[in-house]
C-alpha cells in the first residue's frame, strides 16, 4: 500500500506520494562517514561505486566526515544530521546512521 502525503498551503492542497525508505546502512566504526554514503547509495540504487557520481559534487566528503567526530573536550557529538540529494536519492546521514531515501518519491505527483 502506498502511503500519501497532503501538503496544504493558502487552502490549496497538493497530494504526494510518501517517501519511501530504501535503505539504511549502518556506519562502521573503522569507516569515514564519506564511504559510508557512497556504499549505501550503491546498496539502494543496485550501481557499483565506482558508478556513482563523484560526491563531492553534492557536498565536502571532508567536511562530511568530520561532522561527528568528538568534540574538543572529547565529549563525543550524539545529536544532529545532515541530508542532501546524491544520484537521485535523499541521503539523511547521523552519528551512527545512512538513510537512502527516494527522492523521486518527494518530487512526483
Amino acid at each position: 500500500m502506498l502511503g500519501y502525503l497532503r501538503i496544504c498551503a493558502f487552502e490549496e492542497c497538493t497530494i504526494m506520494p510518501e517517501p519511501s525508505l530504501t535503505c539504511q546502512h549502518t556506519i562502521e566504526s573503522e569507516s569515514s562517514l564519506s564511504t559510508a554514503v557512497i556504499e549505501a547509495v550503491s546498496e539502494a540504487s543496485d550501481t557499483a561505486s565506482r558508478d556513482l557520481p563523484p560526491l563531492h559534487e553534492v557536498v565536502d566528503p571532508d567536511a562530511l566526515n568530520d561532522l561527528f567526530k568528538p568534540q574538543l573536550d572529547g565529549e563525543s557529538r550524539t545529536d544532529g544530521e545532515v541530508s542532501f540529494v546524491y544520484d537521485g536519492y535523499e541521503v539523511v546521514v547521523e552519528q551512527e546512521t545512512v538513510e537512502v531515501w527516494d527522492a523521486e518519491a518527494n518530487t512526483s505527483g
